[in-house]
């Protein structure tokens, strides 16, 4: 849930961050950019959803 706040939440009045990278490249009509920021925040999200069930649900059968 952290990661699905964290990244709107850089979008308001701050200069760096993902958020601020979307917006920027918005901005600059820069759309190659902007894919490339919203795949690696897919993927950070993917990658951290994968490690918190890995660390935060029990193993069965060990």
């Amino acid at each position: 849930m952290a990661w699905v706040v964290l990244v709107p939440a850089e979008m308001l009045g701050v200069s760096s961050g993902l958020g601020y990278a979307v917006l920027n490249a918005r901005d600059q009509l820069a759309y190659d950019r902007l894919m490339a920021v919203i795949l690696i925040i897919g993927l950070l999200g993917f990658l951290l959803d994968a490690l918190a069930q890995r660390v935060l649900t029990p193993r069965r059968g060990t």
